[in-house]
C-alpha cells in the first residue's frame, strides 16, 4: 500500500512539475498583456518617426524607400493588427473567472493567449531594435538614378559655365597681347585648345544626351508614373557617372588656368630653347670655310680626316 501511495505521490509531483510552465503562462496572462501593450506604444512611436522620415524623403526629395524600410513598415502594420487582436481577446479572457479567480474557465485558451502575447512582445522588440537604425533619411531611402542624373547634369552645366567664363577671359587676354606682336606660351595655347574641345564637343554631347533622357521626365507611357525599375535605369547610372567624370575634368582645367603666371612672351624672349648649331662633318672644305666664316670663334674649323 505504501508503495502504491509513493507511486501515486511521485506521479502527482511529476505532473505538477510538467505543468508548471503551463500554469505559469495561465497566471501570467495579465502581465504578458500589459507588457505587450507597453511595447505596442513604443512601436507606434517608432513607426511614426520612421514613416515621417520616409515621407520627407519621398515627397520632399523624390527619393525611393529602401526595401529594408518598406519591409519593416509592412511588418509593423501586421504586428499592430495581430497585437490588437491578442489584447482584445486576452482582456476578454481576464474577466472569465470563477471562485474569485482561483478557478479559471477555459484554461487552455488562456494558456495559448498568454503565449501569443509573450511571443508578439518579443517580435515587437525585434522590430524596435531595427527601428533604432533608422535615424536619418539616408537610412530609410535612397536617391534613384534619374535624380542622380539630374543632379550630375546640373553640376556639369554649372562647371561648364564657370570654365567658359575663364576660357573667354584667357582667350581675350591672349588675343589682345597677340595684337601687340606677342606670342602665347605653349602651356596657354595647349590649354585653350583642350578647353575648347571640351566645351564645344565633349561636354555638349553629354548635356544633349542627358537632356534627351530628362525629356522623358517622370511620366511613363500613357501618362503613368515611371516604375521604380525605370527610375533606376542603367542608362541613367552610366550617363550620370560620365557626367561626374567630365565635371572633374573641367575642375582640373580650372585649376590649370589658375596656375598660369605667364600668358604671352616676346618672340625674342629666352622662353624658347635655342638648339646650338653643330658644324657639319665630312663636307667639302669650301663649305667648311663658309661655315667657319658664319660661326666665327664659336666653332673653330676642324681638320679633314685623312
Amino acid at each position: 500500500m505504501a508503495d502504491i501511495a509513493n507511486n501515486v505521490f511521485g506521479a502527482c509531483l511529476t505532473c505538477w512539475d510538467r505543468t508548471a510552465n503551463y500554469r505559469r503562462y495561465i497566471k501570467s496572462l495579465g502581465d504578458n498583456l500589459t507588457a505587450l501593450e507597453s511595447k505596442m506604444a513604443d512601436l507606434r512611436c517608432a513607426y511614426d518617426n520612421v514613416n515621417r522620415l520616409v515621407s520627407t524623403a519621398e515627397k520632399g526629395e523624390r527619393w525611393i524607400r529602401t526595401p529594408i524600410t518598406d519591409g519593416w513598415l509592412q511588418r509593423v502594420e501586421t504586428h499592430r493588427k495581430e497585437a490588437e487582436e491578442i489584447l482584445v481577446k486576452g482582456k476578454e479572457m481576464m474577466g472569465m473567472t470563477c471562485l474569485c479567480g482561483l478557478c479559471f474557465s477555459n484554461c487552455r485558451s488562456r494558456y495559448r493567449q498568454s503565449k501569443l502575447a509573450e511571443a508578439k512582445r518579443d517580435d515587437i522588440e525585434t522590430e524596435l531594435d531595427l527601428s533604432r537604425t533608422f535615424r536619418v533619411k539616408e537610412d530609410v531611402a535612397y536617391e534613384p538614378a534619374d535624380l542622380m542624373l539630374e543632379r550630375s547634369l546640373e553640376a556639369l552645366s554649372r562647371k561648364r559655365d564657370e570654365l567658359h567664363n575663364v576660357f573667354e577671359t584667357v582667350k581675350q587676354r591672349v588675343e589682345k597681347k597677340e595684337g601687340m606682336h606677342l606670342v602665347r606660351t605653349p602651356e596657354v595655347g595647349g590649354w585653350l585648345e583642350r578647353v575648347q574641345l571640351l566645351l564645344e564637343k565633349e561636354v555638349r554631347k553629354i548635356l544633349e544626351q542627358g537632356a534627351q533622357e530628362m525629356e522623358k521626365g517622370f511620366q511613363g507611357v500613357g501618362g503613368d508614373s515611371l516604375s521604380q525599375s525605370q527610375r533606376n535605369s542603367t542608362s541613367y547610372y552610366q550617363l550620370s557617372k560620365h557626367a561626374e567624370e567630365k565635371r572633374a575634368t573641367l575642375e582640373e582645367e580650372l585649376r590649370n588656368a589658375r596656375s598660369f603666371a605667364v600668358f604671352t612672351y616676346k618672340p625674342d624672349d629666352p622662353l624658347l630653347v635655342e638648339i646650338p648649331l653643330e658644324p657639319p662633318v665630312g663636307l667639302e672644305s669650301s663649305f667648311e670655310e663658309v661655315w667657319h666664316g658664319r660661326c666665327g670663334k664659336d666653332h673653330p674649323p676642324k681638320e679633314n680626316p685623312q
